[in-house]
């Protein structure tokens, strides 16, 4: 069964394989001269290395012509009688005794010297092929590995992508049927709830088709949301958002902090029988960056974790467990003395550096950003 590929090898792994062998070769030769002290012991280093370098060399030439043909144990196989008999040969070259020569004078006794050489070649051998497929299943753990990380990788981008697309701003049916009553009796206030309504959509379209977004583009986008709620509600609700300016640069998944500003509207401001304020701020508190949301409505007995259209906060919690782990939160609180917070911590080193997951391609889009197709009509 031909055996896994494995990845390309540079400078550093042939200076490891060569001093390895050259290692093997110093103690094969040791071994020999402590069974056999005839010779003296640089005799037995020279066969030692002629013949190890042989067989080690024949192996990798047999593994650049098999290509993965042919198992890694029958190419060593191979390569120890043609690597045995060149190494004595070049021995000889190199001054130490012709053993195929002896062998040829003495018949009856001259197999004998060959029986050291054959017994360093197949340990020399058994060695490098025991060291060539620890190499070789380290490879493919290796690979395996990153396969996995990619699969889970995929799969994690998978679970957000399908999570992000559930949001659905529930407040949009609210607006549509509200454009609809006020066209009737207040058309001039229809047509400005709808150019907020155009741009707040044209704004979530691009955002929702991007891993990342900045929390610049997050608060623009909540800015429209509310003014929309600001039109239907009209007295009833006030905001203000107060956020940092040097906080506006930092990278966050898109539609983390819109549902906690639509909780904060659907379940605090418009069950609430007096007048509204929706409050958006953020703290860096120990490493971390808290984004909240506070109203003044009915409290935790309105606000649940899920919005009306099944997901919001619910929603939020699942991709803040599958993006930052425990390293994230999101909690609610009473707001004294009455209404609610809302509370988002990210941490602020992965604001800077966001998970990997997240950065395929979203620098680019968050640099370029493409004109829409009312853009290049309106131009």
């Amino acid at each position: 069964m031909p055996t896994p590929a494995t990845p390309p090898k540079d400078l550093r792994h042939w200076r490891r394989e060569i001093f390895t062998l050259l290692a093997i070769n110093f103690v094969i030769a040791c071994l020999m001269y402590l069974l056999d002290d005839s010779t003296s012991w640089p005799i037995k280093l020279v066969y030692a290395n002629s013949v190890g370098c042989c067989i080690w060399g024949l192996t990798q030439l047999g593994h650049v012509i098999a290509k993965q043909r042919l198992p890694a144990w029958l190419i060593q196989l191979l390569a120890v009688p043609p690597g045995l008999y060149i190494g004595l040969k070049i021995a000889a070259v190199l001054g130490s005794p012709d053993v195929f020569q002896f062998m040829q004078q003495n018949p009856d006794i001259g197999w004998r010297s060959l029986i050291l050489p054959l017994i360093a070649a197949i340990i020399a051998a058994s060695f490098v092929l025991v060291r060539y497929q620890g190499q070789v299943y380290r490879a493919e753990l290796e690979r395996e590995r990153r396969l996995l990380a990619e699969y889970r990788q995929a799969d994690t981008q998978a679970q957000l992508m399908f999570l992000q697309a559930q949001i659905e701003p529930h407040f949009l049916f609210n607006t549509l049927a509200n454009v609809h009553s006020l066209i009737t009796f207040n058309p001039q206030q229809a047509q400005t709830m709808l150019t907020h309504f155009n741009s707040y959509l044209r704004a979530s379209l691009q955002r929702t088709r991007r891993p990342l977004s900045t929390l610049h583009h997050e608060i623009e986008l909540i800015e429209k949301l509310l003014e929309i709620a600001r039109i239907r509600l009209g007295d009833r609700l006030s905001y203000n958002i107060d956020i940092a300016p040097d906080l506006h640069g930092k990278l966050l998944p898109p539609l983390l902090l819109q549902p906690l500003v639509e909780n904060a509207l659907a379940h605090g401001i418009e069950p609430s029988l007096i007048q509204g304020h929706v409050r958006v701020y953020a703290e860096v508190h120990e490493g971390q960056l808290c984004l909240k949301v506070t109203d003044n409505g009915v409290g935790l007995e309105g606000q649940t974790l899920q919005s009306s259209s099944g997901i919001g906060l619910a929603n939020v919690r699942k991709r803040l467990h599958h993006l930052y782990g425990d390293k994230a939160r999101l909690a609610l609180y009473e707001n004294v003395p009455h209404g609610c917070i809302s509370e988002l911590c990210l941490p602020l080193a992965a604001l800077d550096t966001p998970p990997a997951v997240l950065l395929q391609d979203s620098q680019s889009d968050l640099n370029q950003e493409k004109p829409s197709y009312a853009d290049r009509v309106n131009r």
